[in-house]
């Protein structure tokens, strides 16, 4: 059967992404969804918070993977609820490696989310930490996020 305008095709070498705004952007089968978002928030200046997590075809996705194949992505900033999720898990890790990092032998437990964004955090065997051990935690958090390592 021969439908009008439909022909055989080889495979293209490339993945095209979709955006919410219309963007395609294609690229080689070995870029990352980082990547590729650098590229749509270089000519998006207009975005509000950065993009902290994106969803690839409706699921939630880890930025470093390399899709296979042409797909729909959506950006989710801190203006999102998924997207301040994310954002919180990845700082509560950065708190657990700083914490580790100049407090090796102290057992840091995250317990619950408090008002305004914040967390209940205790430390186990050892007495109440001094604002001198605070501001050095938040020096360290400070540098890992320079540092820009990526979470694994």
């Amino acid at each position: 059967m021969t439908v009008a305008g439909v022909v055989p095709s080889i495979p293209r070498e490339d993945v095209r992404l979709t955006f919410p705004d219309g963007a395609v952007l294609g690229g080689p089968k070995n870029v990352s969804l980082e990547e590729y978002l650098q590229v749509w928030e270089d000519k998006h200046s207009d975005v509000a918070s950065p993009v902290t997590a994106v969803l690839l075809e409706g699921k939630l996705t880890d930025l470093r993977i390399i899709p296979g194949r042409d797909a729909a992505v959506l950006p989710l900033d801190l203006t999102t609820s998924e997207g301040m999720r994310a954002y919180k898990r990845s700082l509560s890790l950065v708190l657990v490696v700083a914490c580790r990092r100049l407090f090796p032998d102290v057992p840091v437990s995250i317990e619950h989310s408090i008002t305004g964004n914040g967390f209940f955090c205790t430390t186990s065997d050892r007495p109440p930490l001094t604002e001198t051990q605070v501001a050095a935690i938040e020096a360290e958090m400070r540098a890992l996020v320079q540092a820009d390592l990526p979470i694994s």
